[in-house]
């Protein structure tokens, strides 16, 4: 339990260093009077005549339409001391956010590599460590130049990188067959607590902290990164034949049920053709790029949708963003627990188990991306609902579904499968938010509509071809040196034994005769 708790902070911890910036960049852009606070999301663009009589409809809204064509969205103002020390483009502002993830793309492969041969804990120590270290160095960097910030935001990217290679490595080695989904949806529950908690914190630092307010975000979550690799230096274990004080009882017990696990390094070379051959391989790659489609297009875009089409204020927009993480919480650690009791009654095979809740996990949020078409801004609150369905159910495919095949297919090349799955699934996260600035110029419904319409398309693809060729069984090419010769030996033993039961009843037959 120790392990799985590490690894949900470590989720918490990436996800917190990962968000920091976006909420840091409200603070640090230098306003004018009625400019809008959330500048990085440009509102003044989309407040058209036409964008103000949508507001009228609505209840509440006219109100809110006045503030947007006198002050510019001035809601956003409210209760905001600092006025920022830079005056950056919206253009330079987006690459300063977007540079995250063209490191963070790089660097996937490498990363699993690492992990399946150094093993997950010193790959993940040195990640987080790297990437604390270089929040740390932020503030100054953005007071040289821009481009420095944008130069350190890359290397954060690149390092930030190994994290989920290495919880799936580690706790891979941990986690007994019937035990994983839970201890896996555990650990990587720490993704939804820490974009639950990133806003409050950097709000509060950006408002009331120290050197200038902003700066304090960035060093207050770069040191909860270094403390947190201290504590991973002296809790966390590759293995269990590695942990120097581990029970005699746990460790006879994880040596019966860890079918495939192996000691870091000591492993047969990486199967990379059957990697980009295999069928099932593809199935995960598939439903991980579709999933983090509609992921990404929430997590990024679902505050601006909030405040462009359903008009909701700032304080409103705040609460109910935050909404849909809770939910998807909450069902994440269910299905984590409904899997493993699924599993321990032999009520499904895994095969079935994976695409059972994977095609819920997206075809399910894939008709609340479609209902939503179908709403105004009079049914916001219902389209708030879909929105927090389409988010919560997405967590059947990520606690039950291909997030955790990985460790089915291979369990000594868990690491490495999750760099190269979410090597292709880090593509939404470039490529989506770029998407919305193009086709949504002027924030209007109309054009809203073929972003969820896009949505809808890459949840039911994802979905189809999950179902069509994934699966849970161990894959042939998994199995090392070692465990085909052992397999070959007992297969030899049962043929032996066979002959020899059909020898004594030969001879018995004959002795009757």
């Amino acid at each position: 339990m120790t392990v799985t708790l590490m690894m949900f902070f470590a989720c918490l911890i990436t996800y917190v260093l990962r968000l920091n910036m976006g909420f840091a960049m409200v603070c640090m852009i230098k306003q004018t009077q009625g400019q809008p606070r959330s500048q990085v999301m440009s509102f003044n663009e989309t407040t058209t005549d036409d964008a103000i009589g949508d507001v009228d409809v609505c209840a509440g809204g006219a109100a809110y339409a006045k503030d947007l064509s006198i002050n510019g969205s001035s809601a956003d103002l409210e209760g905001v001391k600092t006025t920022g020390e830079f005056e950056w483009q919206k253009t330079l502002q987006g690459a300063l956010l977007g540079a995250f993830f063209y490191g963070y793309i790089v660097t996937q492969v490498p990363a699993g590599w690492l992990c399946d041969r150094l093993g997950g804990k010193r790959v993940l120590g040195t990640g987080l460590g790297v990437v604390s270290l270089l929040t740390l160095a932020l503030p100054e960097a953005a007071r040289i130049d821009p481009y420095a910030m944008l130069s350190v935001r890359v290397l954060q990217g690149m390092f930030a990188a190994v994290s989920f290679p290495a919880i799936h490595c580690t706790v891979g080695n941990w986690a007994p067959p019937t035990e994983r989904g839970l201890l896996m949806s555990i650990s990587y529950s720490g993704m939804y607590v820490g974009t639950l908690l990133t806003f409050p914190i950097c709000g509060v630092l950006c408002e009331y902290g120290f050197g200038g307010g902003w700066p304090s975000v960035f060093y207050v979550t770069g040191i909860m990164g270094i403390v947190y690799v201290i504590f991973l230096v002296f809790f966390v274990y590759d293995g269990y034949e590695k942990h120097p004080r581990i029970d005699s009882i746990e460790k006879t017990y994880l040596q019966k049920t860890l079918i495939g696990h192996h000691e870091s390094g000591k492993r047969d070379a990486i199967p990379w053709k059957a990697f980009v051959t295999s069928p099932p391989v593809w199935a995960i790659i598939v439903a991980h790029t579709c999933a983090n489609w509609g992921l990404y297009t929430l997590v990024i875009n679902l505050p601006l949708f909030m405040k462009e089409v359903l008009k909701f204020d700032i304080k409103q927009n705040g609460l109910l963003s935050s909404l849909p993480y809770l939910c998807t919480l909450i069902v994440n650690l269910l299905c984590g627990k409904l899997t493993d009791f699924l599993r321990r009654r032999n009520i499904m095979t895994i095969t079935t188990l994976r695409k059972t809740f994977n095609s819920i996990g997206m075809f399910i949020p894939a008709l609340c991306m479609l209902s939503i078409t179908f709403l105004y801004c009079e049914q916001r609150y219902v389209a708030v609902a879909a929105l927090t369905t389409c988010q919560a159910m997405s967590g059947f495919a990520y606690s039950g579904g291909f997030f955790y095949n990985h460790v089915d297919l291979s369990p000594q090349h868990a690491g490495i499968l999750m760099g190269i799955t979410n090597m292709f699934a880090t593509v939404p996260g470039i490529v989506s938010p770029l998407l919305v600035g193009i086709l949504t110029p002027k924030g209007t419904r109309d054009e809203w509509l073929t972003i969820f319409y896009i949505g809808t398309a890459m949840y039911t693809i994802g979905a189809i071809v999950y179902l069509l060729i994934g699966s849970g069984d161990r894959q042939p090419w998994s199995y090392s040196k070692e465990e085909q010769d052992e397999q070959l030996q007992r297969d030899g033993e049962r043929i032996l034994g066979n002959k020899e039961k059909l020898y004594a009843k030969n001879r018995s037959n004959d002795t009757s005769v």
